[in-house]
């Protein structure tokens, strides 16, 4: 339990877990069945790096992702340059990653809606409402428009009439 400057009680916690479980929870549910839509499994969103690598699979967006994970590294960076005498530089260079993360974020939703069919109305609510839109993909009736994911090739057999 917290006070807040007038002295009111403030119970800042339980709720906010909760309510983040809550969020993950369908995040990993939402996830799982739009693996199997995509033709992987859906026991590898689980794993935490490579099931957002899956995801990513699915809307054929590899290089977002690596996009991705090399502006969080430089966030990091440039964080440590916030600290030290270059505040100004280092602030600068942060707004710009941020945009840039905004950019392939937007990217990355609409790659996913085109994945499933949709439009850039359900890419917008992808962007601004992940796990609402991402329950609706994996339980609605949107069908994976690509085949078969990268990871999972459809094989096919050849007889050989000799």
């Amino acid at each position: 339990m917290y006070y807040n400057l007038f002295g009111s009680r403030v119970y800042i916690g339980s709720a906010t877990w909760i309510f983040a479980i809550i969020l993950v929870v369908l995040y990993l549910i939402a996830g799982a069945k739009i693996l199997k839509k995509g033709g992987d499994s859906g026991w590898k969103i689980l794993i935490p790096i490579y099931g957002n690598y899956c995801l990513y699979k699915v809307a054929r967006s590899e290089s977002i992702f690596w996009g991705t994970i090399l502006l969080s590294v430089t966030t990091s960076l440039l964080s440590r340059l916030i600290l030290s005498a270059q505040r100004t530089v280092g602030t600068i260079l942060l707004i710009a990653v941020g945009i840039i993360s905004l950019i392939l974020a937007w990217k990355y939703a609409s790659n996913m809606a085109d994945a499933f069919g949709k439009g850039k109305g359900f890419a917008l609510g992808l962007f601004l409402l992940s796990p609402i839109f991402m329950l609706i993909l994996g339980f609605g009736s949107a069908e994976y428009q690509y085949g078969y994911s990268h990871s999972e090739q459809k094989t096919e057999t050849v007889d050989d009439d000799f």
